[in-house]
């Protein structure tokens, strides 16, 4: 689990690193409070996806304070929006996907991400991520925790 921002698309963050902290922070924070409404603990998250995949000397100063590691990725595809099928999702990903690859996926439809009504899960996601895992095992390939990847200089 990592994450991708509280401020998605405040890019103006990405030059400050005392604010891609606080942004850090707001999103641990509303993680754990989600977690708490279910009675569950939270958990470090160890992991921060710069939105866009685009980051700044700045923001990598924020994310080292923040006490996260800076993760990109291989292979990413439009698979946000709510109307996407499984096939949608998955058929663009294994057109790309290669040994050592970290695919970013989405778990929210991305419309209004502090609304309860509409920050739901993916409907297809959970799909798509069964059928990729079948797909690459039939391919030779193995998926694997982040941490494994990172420590083999795969990807990142």
């Amino acid at each position: 689990l990592g994450v991708h921002g509280y401020w998605h698309n405040a890019l103006r963050r990405a030059f400050f690193a005392d604010l891609t902290l606080a942004d850090i922070q707001a999103t641990t924070r509303g993680i754990a409070a989600a977690l708490a409404r279910r009675g569950l603990s939270a958990a470090p998250v160890p992991y921060y996806r710069p939105p866009f995949g685009f980051h700044t000397r700045a923001m990598r100063r924020g994310v080292t304070s923040a006490g996260v590691t800076l993760v990109t990725w291989g292979v990413s595809v439009t698979d946000w929006p709510r109307w996407r099928a499984v096939d949608d999702i998955v058929a663009p990903i294994l057109a790309r996907v290669r040994a050592g690859d970290i695919i970013v996926l989405h778990d929210g439809n991305n419309l209004a991400p502090h609304s309860q009504q509409t920050c739901v899960d993916h409907p297809a996601l959970a799909g798509a991520v069964q059928a990729l895992i079948v797909a690459l095992r039939a391919r030779g390939l193995e998926p694997a925790p982040l941490a494994l990847v990172l420590a083999d200089g795969a990807a990142g």
